[in-house]
């Protein structure tokens, strides 16, 4: 498994446990404009 892959099994199994509808809106929020833009952050 490459880094990148540990990264984001990490992201995904700790998005998992976040119940905050709010939260999790302004993180997808953030996630779809950066992959509109394909900006590196």
């Amino acid at each position: 498994m490459t880094g990148a892959d540990q990264i984001r099994n990490s992201m995904i199994d700790k998005l998992l446990t976040i119940s905050n509808s709010a939260y999790l809106t302004a993180l997808y929020k953030l996630v779809n404009a950066s992959a509109e833009k394909n900006d590196i952050i």
